[in-house]
């Protein structure tokens, strides 16, 4: 079929489909670079989650170490920072057609691990976070208060000291009236 052809119609025409099928390599080249770069994107990401994470690490260790409230505003703070950053990447998850699911479990997890870490600083609030406060100061309070009423046992002028058990039978003549 092409032999009918002159050479130089021949030529043009393996010219033109090479110089056809180097535009659509190029084309293929350009999309492939702009998935490649999405990608990155991703990962780079990725990389910001895991970021996010570990200072929401950071912020429990240093509440625990200091029983500081202000660590649960940052917590909270962070918390809110890696949530939107979920949203973002799930979007580009979608449009880029891969899956979700290891996302939404991490989401799932993160936002168990929120609601632990509050019940954690509500509970140690409870307990107390300083010796005057919570269940800790009204144990403190307690244990002043018991010792100002043996105070009088230990004591029996200014001259005589009784060592700390010897009022444990002072106790217990008291206590079989």
């Amino acid at each position: 079929m092409l032999r009918s052809y002159p050479i130089k119609q021949r030529l043009l025409l393996n010219g033109a489909v090479v110089g056809i099928a180097m535009l659509v390599m190029l084309a293929l080249l350009i999309y492939q670079n702009s998935q490649l770069s999405n990608l990155a994107l991703l990962r780079l990401e990725v990389n910001e989650l895991k970021a996010s994470v570990l200072e929401l690490r950071k912020h429990e260790k240093d509440f625990i170490m200091r029983q500081d409230k202000s660590y649960l505003d940052k917590f909270n703070k962070t918390f809110q920072s890696l949530t939107q950053q979920a949203k973002v990447m799930q979007t580009d998850l979608q449009e880029h057609g891969l899956d979700i699911k290891p996302l939404a479990s991490f989401q799932q997890q993160t936002e168990q691990y929120q609601q632990q870490f509050s019940l954690l600083v509500s509970t140690s609030e409870q307990v107390g976070l300083d010796p005057q406060s919570g269940l800790y100061g009204a144990l403190r309070k307690a244990a002043h208060s018991l010792e100002n009423q043996f105070k009088p046992i230990f004591f029996f002028s200014d001259s005589h000291f009784l060592p700390p058990y010897s009022f444990l039978p002072l106790c217990c003549k008291c206590l079989s009236l």
